[in-house]
């Protein structure tokens, strides 16, 4: 939490190695993130950006950018758990749609969702959310946290983390 430029999102991106830092060193466990190895240290984050990015790609290959091999079951089930499926099974193709580059075709709100949903899918042990609902509304909001919580919680406390 925090006021209008910060340094949330600078913060954020510099956790995963998107930006290293220049002066001192962020550590988890005692160790300089810039001593693992940086495939190790981002498989521990999923982590959806204010600034969401999709591929020219169909939405399901989006959502499975991390598992592209992965049953649809699961697609669908994270998709429902960001929020996503209800807009999601209203478009031409469906799952099957392609949007494209950055998401053209679809609301700020959507694009959202189906990031949060590749987040969900990729299962990581730390969830980072960095604005990740500015552009939902209140009601869709409270469910998606609310779905969010809920999984958390069947996940041992020790094994995720949520922010």
């Amino acid at each position: 939490m925090g006021g209008t430029g910060s340094g949330k999102s600078v913060l954020l991106k510099s956790l995963v190695r998107i930006y290293d830092v220049t002066e001192g060193c962020i550590e988890i466990n005692g160790k300089d993130i810039r001593d693992y190895d940086l495939d190790d240290l981002r498989n521990e984050f999923a982590y959806v950006f204010q600034d969401v990015f999709l591929f020219s790609d169909t939405i399901d290959a989006n959502i499975a950018f991390y598992a592209p091999d992965i049953d649809r079951e699961i697609i669908h089930r994270v998709a429902e758990q960001a929020q996503a499926s209800r807009f999601i099974k209203g478009l031409p193709q469906g799952f099957r749609t392609i949007v494209g580059e950055r998401g053209l075709g679809l609301s700020g709100g959507q694009k959202q969702r189906v990031s949060i949903a590749r987040a969900l899918l990729k299962n990581a042990p730390v969830l980072v959310l960095d604005d990740a609902s500015s552009a939902l509304d209140v009601i869709t909001e409270r469910k998606l946290m609310a779905s969010i919580k809920e999984r958390t919680a069947r996940s041992s406390s020790a094994e995720r983390t949520t922010n």
